[in-house]
């Protein structure tokens, strides 16, 4: 069901996003009709997420009876799914880095989930990032037992320097 309400909410969100840059004048002169229409979407795209959010707080609750945790190492899923979605971000001339520690890095979770929250991090950055743009995928290891995987805002691929 998490998956589904993520799978729905995506087109949702590009939807309000593109409605509000028209409502803005970015995309050029509206009529008070269009205005008007555009607001209409806009309400609808908003009670929709927050109908979704709460679909997925609903969700969340049943997950966590359902975990199976295991070990597993996480740069070896973090490379996987990079390589996974190179293709797509090939068609849009992207640079694809995955930045990580050469050993093995275990941790303890359920490995669906993790993997399934990375691919998402990495997907929607690849999605949203500009045609011919330069994506970071930056794994290391965090305080205690946790890990991080972070994508920086700014990766400037000729100073080989990211921005967060």
């Amino acid at each position: 069901m998490a998956h589904l309400v993520h799978d729905l909410k995506t087109p949702v969100v590009t939807i309000g996003g593109f409605a509000r840059r028209v409502l803005n004048g970015k995309m050029g002169d509206i009529t008070p009709e269009q205005k008007e229409g555009l607001e209409v979407i806009l309400r609808s795209c908003d009670r929709l997420e927050h109908d979704l959010k709460m679909a997925l707080q609903h969700t969340k609750v049943d997950l966590a009876d359902r975990l199976s945790p295991k070990v597993f190492d996480i740069v070896e899923v973090v490379n996987r799914l990079c390589e996974e979605l190179r293709p797509e971000a090939d068609e849009k001339d992207l640079s694809l880095r995955f930045q990580a520690p050469t050993e093995a890095v275990p941790i303890e979770a359920d490995p669906f989930i993790v993997e399934k929250a990375i691919f998402n991090l990495i997907d929607n950055a690849v999605r949203y990032t500009d045609q011919g743009g330069a994506l970071s995928v930056e794994s290391t290891p965090g305080r205690g037992s946790t890990f991080i995987v972070r994508i920086p805002r700014h990766y400037d691929e000729d100073t080989d320097e990211s921005e967060s």
